[in-house]
Formats: C-alpha cells, structure tokens, sequence
C-alpha cells in the first residue's frame, strides 16, 4: 500500500472514510499521469493505494498479526488522522490501536519521516501521540480541522479540501511542492465537469 490510515473509530471515522475515498478516487493529471501510474503499479495497482480498516474485531494476537501487523509492514506511509481520542488509553490502561500501529509502523520501516500527521477536528497542534512526542515535538501535519460529515459544507468549500488533499497526495507520491498547483488545477477541473453533467441531467 502506498498509505496506511490510522484512526479512532469514536471520532475519527467520518474523516478517515472520506479521506479514502478521495485518494482511492483521485485522477491523475496528464502531466503527472506517469509518475502516478507508475507509483499505483508499484504497489499492484490504484486499488491498493491506501489501507482502511473498517473491521470491528478485538485486536487479538491473530487478528493484529494477520491483518493490521501486516498491512503496516507493506505500507510506505503512516497517515495518522489526528483527533482527540488518539490520546486516550484503553479501559485496561494499554496503548490504544492508533499509538500500536504508529509503533508497529517504526520499528517496521525505521523512518520517523514517512509518518504524515491529519488533524481533525478537535485536533491539538502542539501535541502528538507518544510514540511520536517521544521522537520529536515537531511532526509534518495537514490541517483538516475544519472538516465536516456534511456533503454540502464540504461542497461549498472545496478548494479548501482540495488544498489538503494535494498535500497528501504530494506526500504518498513524492510528488514536489512545486507540482501541487497542477494537482488542485486538477481537482477544479473535476468540480467543473461535475457541475456541467448536473446542469445538463437538469435539461434531459
């Protein structure tokens, strides 16, 4: 996978499921098709480009070991989606899922810098996990604090999503900084087109 996202499911849910859904969705523009192409093939096509777990088990030993442990270990990027209850232990006083995985991640792969920090809502900037804070106190984070479940919200400001998500989609691809203009190009591209299929349904 090119992406694992890592999340809690009491108040991180909405964010981490829309967010696959815009990079699973994601079209590439022509002028960076190939780089991107090449990229999705490497890790056996775009329907492997990020992992979301959407399971209910218990992480028992078998479970994690076979189905998280292993995802973790074939991703080449965390993507933490920070929210207030990533701080929170579990009843039993352990690690919750999310600081499991961040840990699984590095010991894993060994570099601190293929972790990408979301903040959602409710997000504290100037915190971060503490297999993270034990690192560092300074992590790369993409600012999605004002994100809504409301499709409408959402809608109505676009372009500030779409920035986001460039930032991601830049990172997963190690597509340069100076790119993410073509990438939200892009994106308005795509909001133009589907506003021109509406109105034209509207005529039929």
């Amino acid at each position: 996978f090119l992406g694992f996202i890592s999340y809690r499911r009491s108040d991180g849910k909405a964010l981490a499921q829309w967010l696959r859904g815009r990079l699973t969705g994601f079209t590439p523009p022509h002028e960076l098709k190939a780089r991107i192409d090449a990229r999705d093939q490497s890790v056996g096509g775009s329907g492997n480009r990020v992992f979301f777990d959407l399971s209910y088990q218990r992480p028992n030993v078998d479970f994690w070991e076979e189905h998280l442990g292993a995802s973790l270990c074939r991703s080449r990027t965390l993507l933490l989606v920070q929210t207030p209850s990533v701080f929170e232990r579990l009843d039993s006083g352990g690690s919750n899922w999310c600081e499991r995985e961040i840990e699984t991640f590095l010991n894993f792969c060994g570099d601190p810098s293929r972790i990408l920090v979301v903040m959602g809502p409710g997000a504290p900037i100037d915190r971060f996990p503490a297999p993270l804070a034990s690192i560092s106190s300074r992590w790369d984070w993409i600012d999605l604090r004002f994100f809504s479940s409301s499709p409408l919200r959402r809608l109505q400001h676009a372009h500030e999503y779409d920035a986001q998500v460039a930032k991601i989609l830049a990172k997963i691809y190690d597509i340069p900084d100076g790119e993410l203009p073509t990438l939200n190009r892009e994106f308005a591209r795509e909001r133009a087109r589907g506003v021109e299929i509406d109105w034209k349904r509207t005529k039929e």
